[in-house]
């Protein structure tokens, strides 16, 4: 939550000394990463789920956690970190004809909104261009670890196809 407000233009963060000397991303890729969505804008239901992907959230069959989504026909819902609750987006084609908040546990409406920040859930962000550097760090780790090559194998796999298991995270 507090990564994804750093995308926002936060001016000021007070943290630990801990908390301050952790890598974290840049507040220019979160900014870059972000994304506006309003009522009567234009959104492309599977290119936006890709993103989302690609901003860490999880794909599930019910939204029920920050951090998840879920796509059923023209409906997307997702759970941004930096919302209290899920947002529900109802497309008309590609129009967004409305955004609400919802219930998680009942899935029922509780009421709507005219815009709303999709950020970034995870702080490891996987993009294209950083991927390979990412594989490297990830066998490096693995070796330092002395973790099973198959496992070490399984997770560059799970990063090729743009999954990020959470010892890929760590």
């Amino acid at each position: 939550s507090g990564l994804s407000r750093l995308g926002e233009g936060v001016d000021a963060v007070v943290v630990s000394a801990r908390g301050l000397a952790r890598k974290v991303v840049p507040p220019s890729v979160l900014r870059s990463s972000a994304e506006r969505i309003a009522v009567g804008g234009q959104l492309d239901r599977d290119a936006f789920s890709r993103r989302l992907v690609g901003l860490g959230y999880v794909n599930a069959p019910l939204v029920e956690d920050p951090g998840a989504f879920a796509v059923r026909g023209a409906i997307v819902d997702f759970w941004p970190p930096t919302s209290e609750a899920p947002i529900r987006v109802e497309l008309f084609g590609d129009e967004v004809e409305s955004l609400r908040t919802f219930d998680p546990a009942t899935q029922r409406t509780t009421g709507s909104v005219d815009e709303v920040v999709v950020g970034a859930v995870r702080e490891f962000l996987l993009r294209e261009e950083t991927k390979p550097a990412a594989i490297r760090a990830i066998r490096a780790a693995g070796d330092r670890a002395q973790m099973p090559s198959a496992r070490i194998r399984a997770l560059v796999e799970s990063l090729e196809e743009g999954k990020i298991e959470p010892e890929i995270e760590g």
